[in-house]
């Protein structure tokens, strides 16, 4: 589950106002499916205030995953959003599964995603939740797109930005005291008039994140001249198999040797984008062997990364555990219940890395080898372990901060800084043949999961 702060909605069902008179007049419906009534139970239990009800949700309407958090924790959640579930309206629903919903929420602070999903089974409850902004993907959240900064910055304009990113950081940052030490330091050093002679934004945003990692190399930390572009392909990517084009994918193709192919350079957000992983996986169904691309893969969100670990994994396994500084969540992640295409849990499975593979490029990676499931082949990846959020910062710059922590709920191991080595180390342009290479006895080399991992990994599926 991710959690962003999250503005005002308004929920109708069947066109009957669920919440109280102060709520605007929807302008789409909520449908009356178990997720669309569970958006609605969440919504009015918020906006009741009532510390009973807040407890019966959560022990009725939510997973045991959810029920472990301290239930003052979920008080705290639900009190700061009774005040922001008033006065907005909602623009529009989408069902992206049996068992899954996406609310786009109009409000005073831009638009908003709600993503809920339950169990596919009565009694239906909440399994999973992810709020934040709706016009981008990245981080395992949306992020804002944006706007472009002036052609040239003033001497006010670059102070305000240092003054904004400062303030982010020291009420964002994972690290506390890194915080601290960020904030101070680029105050000084605008002081010092290191910033005056910076008037071309680029130059600029790449001398503030300089300052920043030379504090703490944390490979999410950047400020950035606006607006933020989406990982993925830029432009439709065709299908060697004849099934059409792809938007969020580079390549999908099948192989000499029925090997299928699929390269990813971006963990895009949009939900279709894990509905176009589904297709490449229906179209090379009849693969013996497959290949995961993510050589260059910059990240993007972990919702896309877990959507294609489901595809080769069993449904409920343990992936990872994610902590938000923010909001005080432990929350652990596991793969998904149902997923768009078909599941291929015996295919074998080679998954491509180098050193630009990074975040929730990593993440696909770094779960697929402890799982057992993949054999890495190429280079170390970057070592960009956090979920992080971009904020605006003002006069068209936005700020990319760490904001939560993931680690193998197993092992307590994580990339943050580290990487994942691969298990065949070629250089990065060899990487596809050694994979071919491998596929032609792939029984050599699938790693088995360690034995704690397995373990770790049954008994706390059948939670």
């Amino acid at each position: 589950m991710i959690r962003t702060h999250v503005t005002r909605a308004a929920l109708m069902v069947a066109g009957t106002a669920l919440l109280a008179p102060s709520i605007c007049r929807a302008q789409a419906q909520l449908p009356d499916t178990p997720a669309g009534r569970r958006v609605a139970a969440l919504i009015q239990t918020a906006t009741a205030g009532d510390t009973s009800a807040v407890r019966r949700f959560v022990m009725e309407q939510m997973t045991p995953d959810f029920q472990q958090m301290p239930m003052e924790r979920h008080q705290q959640q639900f009190a700061r959003l009774k005040g922001d579930f008033t006065g907005a309206q909602i623009v529009a629903v989408r069902e992206t599964s049996p068992t899954a919903i996406e609310v786009t929420i109009g409000s005073a602070g831009g638009p908003l995603r709600l993503a809920l999903e339950v169990e596919p089974t009565p009694p239906n409850r909440i399994s999973g939740i992810r709020l934040g902004p709706a016009d981008g993907p990245g981080g395992g959240a949306a992020q804002p797109q944006g706007e472009a900064p002036p052609a040239t910055l003033t001497d006010a304009q670059r102070s305000a930005v240092v003054d904004s990113v400062a303030k982010l950081f020291e009420r964002n940052y994972l690290l506390r005291d890194s915080a601290r030490v960020i904030a101070d330091k680029l105050r000084q050093r605008r002081a010092a008039g290191a910033y005056a002679s910076l008037a071309e934004p680029r130059a600029f945003a790449d001398a503030l994140t300089a300052d920043i990692r030379g504090v703490n190399d944390d490979k999410h930390l950047r400020v950035v001249p606006g607006p933020l572009r989406t990982p993925g392909p830029q432009q439709p990517s065709s299908s060697a198999g004849g099934a059409g084009a792809y938007r969020f994918l580079d390549r999908v193709e099948m192989l000499p040797g029925d090997v299928g192919y699929v390269k990813i350079s971006g963990m895009a957000g949009d939900p279709a984008a894990a509905e176009e992983f589904g297709r490449a996986m229906r179209e090379l169904e009849r693969s013996r062997a497959m290949v995961l691309d993510l050589r260059g893969n910059r990240g993007g969100s972990g919702q896309m990364s877990n959507a294609v670990i489901s595809h080769f994994t069993a449904p409920g396994l343990l992936t990872l555990t994610r902590f938000n500084v923010r909001e005080g969540d432990t929350i652990p992640r596991r793969t998904l219940d149902r997923v768009p295409g078909p599941r291929r849990v015996d295919v074998p499975l080679f998954v491509l890395v180098d050193s630009l593979t990074v975040s929730a490029g990593e993440d696909a990676a770094f779960v697929l080898h402890n799982l057992g499931r993949a054999t890495l082949i190429g280079e170390t990846t970057r070592g960009g372990g956090r979920n992080n959020q971009f904020f605006p910062a003002g006069n068209g710059f936005l700020v990319s901060i760490s904001i939560a922590r993931v680690w193998d709920p197993c092992t307590g191991k994580e990339w943050e800084r580290t990487g994942i080595a691969p298990d065949i180390r070629v250089p990065s342009a060899q990487a596809l043949d050694a994979a071919l290479q491998a596929a032609r006895t792939p029984e050599r080399y699938r790693p088995p999961a360690t034995l704690p991992q397995r373990e770790c990994r049954i008994a706390t599926a059948a939670r």
